[in-house]
């Protein structure tokens, strides 16, 4: 129903914008219209709602007017909305609610006795009434004199030892911080009196909803003109007349007004400061009940300079001190442009009279703040001062009313406005100074009170700064430091000249000065160090020590070198004039290829690997934009080591001074290529050789890819202390089985990978293989799951786990952290910088971040590359100077943050930063929010932005793949621990993730399937003309279960449902709903219908399937000797041509059960899957070397929308690296490695049977059994 009120109120604040306006003569309506805007349309509307806009007028403006025109009796007054928000803020029923809004203070009255203390607090008690008031959610009671019970209790510590008066008065204040009131039960107040050798202190805990702190600074004011005999000056109006006069005006012009202008106000009011809370990545809010309080005074000196200058300026100390306050929020909040909770005083103004009431008078003020721009001090003042200006001209709508409607228009169920700043209070400096206190507030982080202590004589306080944080809001470490920066920042600003105040303002962070861009680099290393020196010295002295293996050959070092300086020969005799130039080198895994890159760097030049595995399109550009001097492949390498006339007899003197370039991808699409040095190489090389003692007695499985910057490590450093380096076959591809035997075999000590190598590492030995000899294990490159180095240790249980971050631009790595056996985290942490490196976070000022707060990952130090390859525009953003030009850093892109001990945790990337619905989402904090739950083995979260505003997808790998939670489940848990805008929209399961070349997570490919596969048709059209007829009811009414099961209303006919967010659990679903709700599925079983859609993944697949199954083909199914089809459910191809004593059985016993059966050979089985399209069953069975051509086949049928139900391979070979197939099967008599191949290979269901020859054909009937 429609407010007329509000409508009214809306037409009036329009109608005076235009130059209309209104007043009430006799009850009368009359207007003014200074500008002739006052259109027959608006008088009919001021006509229709005149009643209510008289009502509006007639609101009175000040509490004179309103008490002298009113006579008004009750027993019951109005709450304001801040008692109101106090009393909600007392249930459990809000966010961070569950207490009392209170305040608490010590106050030294020195000589004064308890008795007159006591005297004094009863006369208050007397004079104001609120401090007898009883408050419910109807409002609030006054309660006469006599019906008010309290007991001063009476504590004295004089006489008690130090030890002892310190816990008495710590219990004091425990009890006091402990103590619930209960609004309904007066009086809201308790008191308490210590004798201390100093004096006697006055100790109050008020209810503050029914005294605010200038209430409270009053009742002491008051207390000590009574303690010196004064008489107190005569209340004219008690704080149940402002009540009642605060509500009336509600509706007022003015009211509507201001109700106005933060309406418009409120589409671009910014959140409330995003802070770090729990100090991880997974955040954690744990509520209690608990605050702790921060106190610091600043001198008179220094608070008397701030003053000063503050009124040179023309601005209020208040505005200074909320400058400060907002800068140093920003240094720690996510977000710079924010709102900060400003309780304000809403005293009405009559004079003096109203400054007499105690009473809670507060309002609050939604103060934007904006520290994105930088700017001087002063200016950043003046600004805060503006905005605060006029938001206070327009504080009849209070700040309770301003939430209240924002939260009509968020997303968010509560809005939290939880970092707020008191203001400033001032002590009159008479009888009784403030010596401690403290305030709970609910719904509030932390609340910054200050006090102006000007007037006391101790020079010491100036200023008293307090700040009482909720405990478990936000890590107290984090607040210390906040404090701290607070406290100290107004400290320097007070010993600053007033000019200084022009500059921007500079914050004082103690944990970032602390992490300046210092290190010492590696001794030994000189700008003449060449990365390969060490193995030509060691070659030379140990010619005959082992020192590559590859699938084919074993050399030694002399052997080595010897190659290597046929290949240094070979370019220095043809390429002379080049020697500055870049050598590509497109080779596989082999010994030539080690000396390939050795005869290079002997010969003078840098060596540019090339992926052979990529793209060719991909390595061409690279070899374009790299202009190469010549590239060596396998064949010219050959080539050269068969000519003796390139032997180089002399090491060249001349040394290129850059080692290698490598390409890696760029953010624009275009690969960059990173120009490394030799001593930035070596440094980072000699760091790891002397932490983990790296020498001739190791030998490296060398997993990484030449082009992959591990590489570096495997070659350069294993084979320069003397090592050996194993290679695998680069046939076999990712075959962990082969590297599990390499490892045993050559008993390999260094590992030396990403961590997903290491995961198929772990999957293929977890069950049987161990590998003893294997003592440091290194992992790097990507995000580590933290259950994957305890995993290792049980099959590598002699090795230390290290892991290793940075990026190719720093030098292959700059951080370590040696990973404990128990990782308490949510995540393995980055670490410390490498000697001879910085690592660092900073914020987009560059400056260092403090503890906590996330920030971009820079890497400085002797380890960093010259830049990118020709492009001086890509190296000057990237590679850029800090601290006064003095040190250069790389910005990696990474997002990090400091924790405990210095230590850096690694975040994710900032490109996984998105904005969804104005909230900044780190996909990093939601994986690991995942990863804590149960049975996640690992997850990787992305961002489709192809549905309306963009949704997240967690693609999830469970540790027991049967097990997985429902969408309901997983957004049930993590509500735990993530805000709503955090929490996935979809979850599908996924038995492994796609990886890259370099065996990283292949994100973008996983976004980039979402991207393409699922769109947005807001005007689909079915794609159903060219469809027989018996398909189109059929498909919409699939189409209805299929929307409504997924909530995609977008999805089409010819969508793949896989690639649209569905799953299994949602296709099973859909499938039952198929088969209860349509008619032409009735009959068929709920298997039937989730495998064809499985295989056949569209809506109009899924209805094919159906209406075909339903009518079936007439045609004649024919066997080989041209015989009908005995059983037209069922059909079993016997594929192979070649002889088997076991398929002639098979064919026998199957046929004599009344199973069509068929042999076929290669390309007959797409034919007779063709011929035979009616048949619901279709079965193969294969033997031995047959499995890969059979899988081939059926895929290809797959493509064509014909299921093959089940293949039975029988002593299988080992899958290739090309098999993959989307289907079921079962392998009866497989070995080991045969099996586990295909078990990598199929997606579907594998089942695995041991047997003799005499009942493979009981174990076929059984599963055609259970098949059924």
């Amino acid at each position: 129903m429609q407010d007329t009120k509000k409508v009214a109120g809306e037409l009036l604040v329009e109608l005076e914008k235009k130059g209309v306006t209104f007043e009430t003569v006799d009850g009368k309506l009359k207007y003014k219209d200074s500008k002739g805007n006052f259109t027959e349309n608006s008088k009919e509307k001021v006509k229709k709602y005149k009643e209510e806009i008289i009502e509006i007028l007639k609101k009175k403006q000040t509490i004179d007017e309103f008490i002298t025109d009113n006579d008004y009796e009750t027993n019951v007054y109005p709450l304001t909305d801040v008692q109101a928000a106090y009393l909600v803020g007392k249930t459990e029923a809000v966010k961070w609610g569950g207490i009392g809004c209170k305040g608490y203070i010590e106050v030294d009255f020195g000589s004064y006795s308890a008795e007159e203390l006591s005297r004094a607090w009863k006369v208050l008690v007397n004079r104001h009434e609120m401090l007898r008031a009883k408050v419910t959610e109807v409002g609030f009671e006054i309660l006469e004199r006599d019906e008010i019970d309290y007991e001063i209790k009476i504590v004295n510590l004089q006489k008690m030892a130090e030890r002892e008066k310190v816990d008495t008065l710590s219990k004091i204040r425990e009890d006091f911080s402990e103590y619930v009131f209960h609004t309904e039960e007066p009086p809201l107040f308790k008191v308490l009196i210590t004798k201390r050798i100093e004096g006697n202190f006055f100790h109050l805990l008020v209810d503050l909803i029914v005294s605010d702190f200038a209430s409270v600074q009053l009742l002491i004011s008051e207390m000590g003109e009574l303690l010196k005999g004064a008489s107190l000056e005569k209340i004219r109006y008690k704080f149940s007349d402002y009540a009642m006069f605060n509500q009336q005006r509600k509706g007022s012009l003015k009211w509507h007004q201001d109700r106005m202008y933060w309406l418009e106000r409120l589409k671009k009011l910014p959140e409330a400061p995003i802070l770090p809370q729990d100090g991880r990545a997974a955040d954690k809010c744990e509520n209690t009940y608990e605050f702790y309080r921060f106190q610091k005074h600043i001198n008179q000196s220094d608070w008397k300079r701030i003053k000063e200058i503050a009124g040179e300026y023309g601005v209020t100390v208040s505005s200074v001190l909320i400058g400060i306050y907002a800068e140093v929020i920003s240094r720690w909040s996510s977000n710079k442009h924010f709102t900060l909770n400003l309780p304000i005083q809403n005293r009405p103004t009559i004079g003096n009279n109203t400054n007499s009431i105690v009473g809670d008078f507060t309002a609050v003020n939604l103060l934007e703040v904006n520290v994105t721009q930088n700017m001087s001090f002063i200016e950043r003042v003046k600004e805060i001062t503006k905005r605060l200006m006029e938001d206070l001209e327009h504080n009849s709508f209070s700040g309770v009313e301003v939430l209240r409607e924002l939260s009509k228009v968020s997303e968010e169920k509560e809005l939290l406005m939880p970092i707020v700043f008191t203001g400033v209070l001032k002590t009159d400096g008479t009888v009784g100074t403030i010596e401690y206190g403290f305030s709970h507030t609910p719904q509030v982080w932390i609340d910054c009170q200050i006090v102006d202590e000007i007037d006391s004589e101790d020079q010491e306080k100036g200023l008293m700064i307090s700040w009482d944080t909720r405990k478990g809001a936000i890590k107290e470490s984090i607040v210390t430091e906040m404090f701290e920066s607070f406290t100290e920042t107004i400290r320097i600003l007070g010993i600053k000249h007033s000019e200084e105040w022009k500059n921007p303002l500079e914050i004082i962070v103690p944990s970032a000065s602390k992490k300046k861009v210092i290190c010492e680099r590696n001794k030994g290393i000189t700008n003449q160090s060449r990365i390969q020196q060490r193995f030509v010295k060691y070659a030379k002295k140990n010619s005959n020590k082992t020192a590559v293996i590859d699938a084919v050959e074993t050399v030694t070092y002399g052997e080595l070198l010897e190659r290597a300086e046929y290949i240094a020969g070979y370019l220095r005799k043809e390429f002379v004039e080049n020697r500055t130039g870049l050598v590509a080198i497109r080779m596989k895994k082999s010994v030539n290829q080690i000396a390939a890159v050795m005869g290079v760097l002997i010969a003078g030049f840098s060596y540019l690997p090339i992926d052979i595995k990529q793209p060719l399109a991909r390595q061409e550009k690279i070899l374009s934009k790299a202009n190469v001097i010549v590239e060596l492949d396998e064949k010219k390498v050959n080539m050269i080591l068969q000519n003796l006339e390139y032997r180089l007899e002399k090491h060249p003197e001349f040394q290129n001074p850059i080692a290698y370039v490598i390409f890696t991808s760029g953010s624009t699409g275009e690969p960059k290529g990173v120009v490394m040095s030799h001593t930035a190489a070596q440094n980072t090389l000699i760091s790891i050789e002397n932490m983990y003692n790296i020498s001739e007695e190791d030998t490296i499985l060398g997993i990484a890819e030449l082009s992959f910057d591990l590489s570096v490590f495997d070659i350069f450093s294993v084979l320069g202390v003397g090592g050996t380096l194993v290679l695998p076959n680069p046939e076999k591809g990712p075959d962990a089985s082969h590297w599990g035997r390499l490892l045993n075999e050559y008993k390999v000590t260094l590992w030396n990978s990403v961590p997903a190598q290491a995961e198929m590492l772990d999957a293929f030995a977890s069950k049987s293989e161990s590998y003893p000899t294997v003592r440091l294990v290194l992992l790097s490159g990507d995000w580590i799951n933290t259950s994957l180095p305890g995993r290792l240790r049980k099959i590598m249980t002699n090795a230390q786990m290290i892991s290793l971050g940075g990026a190719t631009e720093g030098g292959i790595w700059s951080i370590y952290h040696e990973i404990d056996e128990i990782e308490e985290r949510p995540t393995i942490l980055y670490g410390k910088a490498l000697l001879g490196q910085w690592m660092g976070v900073v914020d987009e000022e560059l400056r260092i971040c403090p503890e906590y707060v996330s920030g971009q990952i820079a890497i400085g130090g002797y380890s960093l590359a010259e830049g990118y390859l020709g492009d001086t525009t890509l190296t000057k953003e990237k590679f850029v100077y800090v601290e006064e030009e003095k040190n250069r850093i790389y910005l990696t892109g990474d997002n990090g943050r400091y924790v405990e001990n210095g230590d850096i945790e690694f975040l994710g990337r900032l490109d996984n930063q998105v904005k969804i619905n104005g909230h900044r989402i780190e996909i990093a904090e939601i994986e690991n929010a995942i990863r804590g739950m149960q049975n996640i083995e690992d997850c990787c979260v992305v961002y489709n932005q192809s549905i309306g505003k963009g949704v997240l997808i967690a693609f999830i790998k469970n540790k027991i793949s049967s097990i997985s939670y429902t969408k309901e489940e997983y957004r049930k848990q993590l509500a735990f621990f993530l805000p709503p805008a955090m929490i996935p929209s979809e979850f599908v399961n996924v038995e492994r993730f796609p990886l890259s070349t370099n065996g990283k997570i292949d994100r973008k490919g996983l976004a980039e399937s979402i991207q393409k596969n699922i769109k947005v048709k807001h005007n689909a059209k079915a794609t159903l003309i060219s469809r027989k007829k018996e398909y189109v009811e059929l498909a919409k009414s699939i189409k209805k279960i299929v929307c409504s099961i997924s909530g995609n209303d977008y999805i089409d006919y010819e969508d793949n449902l896989l690639e649209n967010g569905l799953d299994s659990l949602l296709l099973s679903q859909i499938s039952g709903r198929i088969v209860s709700d349509i008619q032409e599925a009735q009959g068929m079983r709920f298997d039937e219908i989730l495998r064809a859609s499985l295989t056949m993944p569209t809506i109009m697949g899924i209805a094919q399937y159906i209406s075909d199954c339903k009518n079936p083909s007439k045609n004649q199914m024919h066997s080989n000797a041209g015989n009908q089809t005995r059983n037209s459910y069922t059909v079993v191809y016997i594929f192979g041509d070649n002889e088997n004593e076991i398929r002639d059985v098979l064919i026998e016993k199957l046929s004599a059960s009344n199973i069509s059966c068929k042999r076929v050979g290669g390309q007959e089985i797409i034919e007779r899957c063709h011929e035979d399209i009616s048949v619901k069953k279709k079965y193969i069975i294969a033997f031995s070397e047959m499995a890969s051509l059979c899988i081939t086949k059926a895929s290809e049928l797959l493509g064509e929308n014909i299921i093959i139900n089940r293949i039975f391979l029988i002593n299988p070979s080992k899958a290739k690296e090309s098999d993959l197939y989307l289907g079921d099967i079962s392998i009866i008599d497989g070995n080991s490695v045969a099996i586990k191949s295909w078990e990598k290979a199929v997606l579907g269901n594998v089942r695995e049977f041991e047997s003799n020859s005499n009942d493979i054909f009981d174990i076929i009937m059984r599963e055609l059994e259970n098949d059924k």
